[in-house]
């Protein structure tokens, strides 16, 4: 597998860079050192029946900092720049500390190799180090990432943030940009352990993008993941049969299509996830056998500012937003329990926010997450998640 994408991945960026690397190098500045950074914080109030009867009939509730990105920015040549952000939350793994910690969420290195290239705004950069995922970045330009994580994050289809190196050509009159990696695929959270590598690509596209208006930031974004997992008797074993050497796949595609304006931003996902399991000891009496499932979400969101629809307002500090997400875990269950059953969840976001100031922001939300579809009562063997609901008071600060 990783011979295979890396091969994809040399000859696209190949194809794309031959003709600069034959050509003398513009110089491109880079900005002197930045910081910056973000805190996402809330109060929470639950409202489901589950939860409050395990709190012993009251609702639990609690304010929480839920992250604090810190982001170092600063050039190392005319052509090149690093970027460190550290990722503080709060540790409750319980693996060595419960409390607030820091981690990398990004450290990068990245090369800007021309400028305009291929037209008026174009250019090409590699990055090499710990970078954004290629499409959950890209998405939470258009989702408000601080009242919660887009539909992919949410439901864990891949890490946000992960090890290895990448491509990005940004296309030539703002008709978009393409972005490719190669990763570990374990992400940021943990060390490698997967002898594989997963190959991602983004090709976000602005057709309007020299049109003025609304229509100008219009996106379609197909994207893919294409990534594998260990077999857990890659080392064989006592009375096995001997080592698996072979892949599981593990991959996600989907496409995106999105508006983004002070007036309305808008976004509508369609994704899948096919993953490969395991069953069976690797035995003669008890042979592995290979199990592929399908999973899909489908999600829609809308933010709106009614008061910047006024002919002559072109801002305004309030608006709502809604979002649906209907996530199917495993599109054709073949477990007993689900006989006649194809069960999912729904995602609901509903709310009003304001903005104190260009750089803070709260909002009151109500986010609820329902299951549908699974036998009643559920058979604890499922592992459903019961119907959550809860009152958010989110706020976030730039800086």
């Amino acid at each position: 597998m990783i011979s295979r994408s890396l091969r994809w991945f040399a000859a696209g960026v190949g194809l794309v860079l031959a003709p600069q690397l034959v050509s003398a190098q513009q110089p491109v500045k880079t900005p002197a050192f930045d910081f910056s950074g973000v805190i996402y914080g809330n109060y929470q109030f639950i409202t489901d029946s589950a939860r409050k009867a395990a709190a012993g009939g009251v609702h639990p509730n609690k304010f929480d900092i839920e992250r604090v990105y810190l982001n170092f920015r600063m050039p190392v040549g005319d052509n090149a720049g690093i970027r460190v952000t550290t990722d503080v939350l709060q540790n409750s793994n319980g693996a060595y500390y419960n409390g607030w910690t820091v981690r990398l969420k990004y450290a990068l290195i990245e090369y800007v190799l021309g400028k305009d290239a291929l037209g008026p705004g174009s250019n090409y950069h590699i990055r090499v180090g710990l970078m954004p995922n290629s499409i959950i970045d890209y998405e939470e330009g258009f989702w408000p990432r601080w009242i919660g994580t887009t539909i992919t994050d949410r439901n864990g289809y891949f890490p946000s943030s992960d090890a290895g190196v990448g491509g990005i050509v940004t296309l030539p009159n703002k008709y978009g940009e393409i972005y490719g990696q190669i990763v570990n695929g374990s992400g940021y959270g943990g060390n490698e352990t997967n002898s594989f590598k997963d190959f991602t690509l983004r090709a976000a596209f602005t057709p309007f993008g020299k049109e003025k208006g609304l229509i100008n930031t219009f996106a379609i974004t197909p994207w893919v993941y294409l990534g594998s997992n260990n077999s857990k008797f890659a080392t064989g074993g006592a009375g096995q049969v001997g080592p698996v050497t072979a892949a599981l796949p593990r991959n996600r595609y989907g496409i995106f299509v999105g508006l983004k304006d002070p007036r309305l931003t808008a976004g509508f996902d369609f994704n899948e996830r096919k993953d490969a399991s395991e069953t069976g000891s690797n035995t003669v009496a008890s042979p592995r056998v290979e199990v592929d499932s399908t999973g899909r979400a489908i999600g829609l969101f809308g933010v709106v500012r009614p008061g910047a629809w006024s002919a002559d307002k072109k801002h305004s500090n309030w608006g709502l937003i809604g979002r649906f997400d209907h996530v199917t875990p495993n599109t054709s269950p073949t477990a007993a329990a689900y006989a006649g059953d194809t069960p999912s969840y729904n995602y609901t976001v509903l709310g009003a926010f304001w903005d104190a100031t260009p750089r803070t922001s709260f909002s009151i939300d109500w986010q609820n997450q329902s299951p549908t579809g699974f036998p009643e009562p559920f058979p604890t063997v499922l592992h459903v998640t019961p119907t959550q609901s809860t009152i958010f008071l989110h706020w976030q600060a730039s800086f």
